[in-house]
C-alpha cells in the first residue's frame, strides 16, 4: 500500500515523567535512543519500573500524503499507555498512575486527526508508557507486533486479518 509508514525502529527515550514531553516543540535531542518494538529492558533499563517516553519525529512534505495517514496502529506494549501526536493524546490502553490499570497484549489503532501535522508536514509522535513493579524486569514499553502509520481503514482491516488465525487457534 502506497500511504504506510512503519513505524518500527529507533525512537528517541528517556525515563521519568513530564507531560512537556507530548509537545511537538520539546527538543529530545540529548535523549537516547531505542528499539521499537523492544522492551526497554532487553535495552539497557532492566529492572526500571515506573513511566518512561518514547518520541518519534515524523516528516511528510507533501500534503496529499498526510491526507491519507489517518490513523495508527500501536502494537503491544507493557503495561500500559498513552499516545500522543502533535501534543495532543489520541489514545490509550489501560491507565497510567496514580491510578494505575495493567491493559498489556492489545493492540490499539486510533484516529491520527490531519490537523495534528505542522505545516511543514512534521508529526510528532509521544508514547508515553508506564510499568508495573509486578512485571518482569526484562519488559517494559513497546514489544511486539505492527507499529504503523496509515489509512485508518486499511489499518483497522489489516489487524483484523491479523488475528484471524489466532482466533481459530484457540
Amino acid at each position: 500500500f502506497k500511504h504506510i509508514v512503519d513505524l518500527r525502529g529507533k525512537w528517541k527515550f528517556k525515563t521519568e515523567d513530564d507531560l512537556r514531553w507530548a509537545e511537538p516543540n520539546f527538543n529530545d535531542a540529548s535523549w537516547e535512543e531505542l528499539y521499537v518494538p523492544v522492551p526497554w529492558g532487553k535495552q539497557g533499563h532492566y529492572d526500571y519500573s515506573g513511566i518512561a517516553w518514547y518520541r518519534l519525529k515524523l516528516y511528510v512534505p507533501e500534503k496529499e500524503a498526510r491526507n491519507q495517514f489517518t490513523g495508527i496502529t500501536i502494537g503491544f506494549v507493557d503495561s500500559s499507555y498513552e499516545l500522543y501526536a502533535g501534543g495532543r493524546k489520541i489514545g490509550r490502553a489501560g491507565w497510567l498512575p496514580p491510578f494505575p490499570k495493567m491493559e498489556y497484549d492489545r493492540i490499539g489503532t486510533f484516529r491520527v486527526p490531519r490537523e495534528l501535522f505542522s505545516e511543514d508536514g512534521q508529526l510528532v509522535l509521544a508514547l508515553r508508557v508506564w510499568k508495573s513493579d509486578e512485571k518482569d524486569d526484562a519488559l517494559g514499553g513497546p514489544y511486539e507486533r505492527n507499529f504503523l502509520l496509515g489509512p485508518i481503514d486499511y489499518l483497522v482491516k489489516k489487524e483484523f486479518l491479523t488475528e484471524i488465525p489466532l482466533l481459530l487457534l484457540s
